[in-house]
């Protein structure tokens, strides 16, 4: 079981052990959510009847949600390894090489236990790396791009276009 907190409040999730991770809550997209309702009501209209949701605009990972409750120590090994070095920039080959299986023998393990492939798995935590930086800094993209190991800016847009829908600008802005 991996437990999750909310509001990324550093002293709360610092108390506990392991470091307990967090949702990121989008203080901006509610602040002008419950600005456009209470305009509404003030023009008049009655105030929504179901709660307003808001995405969050991330996670961020700490020791707590790293711990792997997967059975297959090889894969267990695997991800691991791609948690601790996915924003280095490695690929398929750097993972298949940490343990000791085949590469078509790892790709099918992986999927069985996660239905993710081993470069889904790794463009899964860059992309979560990326979206924690594009939420909690004002770094621009192109050096989030390097720092979370996308080869290029465009790259890492491409991926965001494709598994999210959007852009990492939209993320920044959080217009979308």
């Amino acid at each position: 079981m991996a437990v999750i907190g909310a509001d990324n409040d550093e002293l709360i999730c610092a108390v506990a052990n392991p470091l307990l991770s967090s949702v990121i809550i989008d203080d901006f997209q509610r602040g002008y959510q419950a600005a456009r309702v209470l305009d509404q009501m003030m023009t008049g209209h009655a105030g929504p009847v179901e709660p307003v949701w808001i995405e969050p605009a991330g996670v961020v990972s700490r020791a707590l949600t790293d711990i792997l409750a997967i059975k297959d120590q090889m894969v267990a090994s695997a991800l691991r390894f791609i948690r601790d070095h996915a924003c280095e920039g490695i690929n398929v080959m750097d993972v298949v090489n940490h343990v000791p299986l085949s590469r078509s023998m790892l790709e099918r393990c992986f999927r069985s236990c996660i239905n993710r492939s081993i470069k889904d798995e790794i463009l899964r935590i860059r992309l979560n790396r990326a979206i924690e930086m594009l939420s909690l800094t004002d770094i621009e993209p192109k050096k989030i791009a390097a720092q979370v190991g996308f080869r290029t800016q465009s790259y890492m847009e491409s991926v965001f276009r494709v598994r999210l829908g959007r852009t990492p600008g939209s993320y920044r802005s959080r217009k979308c």
